[in-house]
């Protein structure tokens, strides 16, 4: 299939076009290159279900999701890097993972991971003594704490952080400005916490 190689981050390559038009406007090009593709099917018949799987894909997590309804495989665990522009889209990935068994959601946001650190009473197999630095997932399953919310609270909940993505996203006036990056840089420093920022969210079978 077609691939937007990232000539400047690796990490945002994608099969997306409009998210390699938006990592453009960030100054970041891509090249348009064919790629081999592997069926996640393929792969948990190869390796197993996995106790956790975290899907971060570039504007394809849903295509993941998708594939997951269609096999029997359902980690415990499943985070996914949530939608930013479409309130609509946010709304269809809590529902795919409703559809696949999920009934409580934990919302992560990524720009502070770097403040995060595996708790010492983790139960999460061993312990491990992890930092984290931007661009890590951080910590996940019940490493992440208590404040575990219901589909409804989860909803409520991103339509308060879309308010944000209004002002301050991607596609938001404010983006558009030759300095937008500085100006973000600046309030949010004024205010005390990243704007907008980027959120994963979790999910966790009963």
């Amino acid at each position: 299939m077609k691939f937007f190689k990232n000539l400047k981050k690796s990490d945002w390559g994608t099969t997306v076009a409009t998210f390699a038009d938006r990592n453009k406007r960030y100054g970041a090009n891509s090249v348009e290159i064919d790629v081999p593709v592997v069926d996640l099917k393929t792969l948990l018949k190869t390796y197993g279900c996995p106790y956790y799987i975290k899907i971060d894909i570039e504007g394809s997590d849903t295509a993941c999701l998708q594939k997951l309804l269609s096999t029997c495989c359902r980690p415990k665990y499943i985070s996914i890097e949530s939608e930013k522009v479409d309130f609509g889209k946010l709304i269809q990935e809590l529902n795919f993972l409703e559809s696949l068994g999920y009934s409580k959601f934990y919302i992560q946001q990524q720009a502070t991971i770097g403040k995060c650190t595996v708790p010492p009473n983790s139960i999460e197999e061993t312990y491990v003594d992890q930092s984290f630095v931007k661009g890590m997932s951080g910590p996940f399953g019940s490493d992440l704490g208590s404040n575990w919310l219901s589909k409804q609270d989860a909803v409520d909940a991103y339509k308060q952080i879309f308010k944000s993505y209004k002002y301050f996203g991607d596609n938001s006036v404010l983006m558009k400005l030759p300095l937008a990056k500085y100006i973000l840089f600046v309030v949010s420093k004024l205010v005390g916490k990243p704007l907008p920022g980027w959120y994963d969210t979790h999910a966790q079978l009963e």
